[in-house]
């Protein structure tokens, strides 16, 4: 009975982050492996978000304060979409799959955060969204969220810098 209960703990500190107790990169490889061999696809969006400055944050005022950044941004990310949902891809970026969601009800999901996001003054979110109605990986439907949020991020410099310019 112990070994089991190891493995399983194993398992457990394998797939979650530590720092802020949701699924990691590693889970997310995994769930998509599943996703692909399975015969059943099915309708799904992916929001994709990047904490900007984390980095600065960490010079400045030191890693205890951008580690509570990220928590703070995990909360309202938890709080909104549930622990399932949610996956830390890397230091500053994560991922929200809402699985077996229809486009409308997905869509108005991500801009209901987005405004809580607003309301929060929480401005160095960077966001973006996809989804797709059978996709053949869970990957390709991030990739193009994240490919959505560099074209925002890009589109609002330009019109930030046209702003600026009259």
């Amino acid at each position: 009975m112990r070994k089991i209960r190891t493995q399983k703990e194993l398992e457990c500190y394998f797939y979650f982050d530590a720092a802020t107790g949701i699924w990691n990169r590693y889970y997310f490889g995994a769930h998509d492996t599943e996703y692909r061999s399975g015969s059943e696809k099915y309708s799904m969006a992916a929001l994709y978000f990047s904490l900007d400055g984390i980095r600065e944050i960490n010079e400045k005022q030191g890693f205890s304060q951008g580690d509570q950044c990220i928590k703070s941004f995990v909360g309202f990310l938890t709080a909104e979409f549930g622990k399932n949902a949610c996956y830390r891809m890397n230091g500053n970026e994560f991922v929200v799959l809402l699985e077996h969601f229809e486009e409308e009800d997905a869509q108005a999901e991500f801009e209901s955060f987005e405004e809580l996001l607003k309301a929060k003054h929480m401005t160095n979110v960077l966001a973006g969204y996809a989804w797709a109605e059978a996709s053949e990986s869970l990957e390709a439907v991030v990739s193009s969220a994240e490919q959505n949020m560099f074209l925002r991020a890009k589109a609002e410099a330009s019109e930030s810098l046209e702003v600026g310019l009259f």
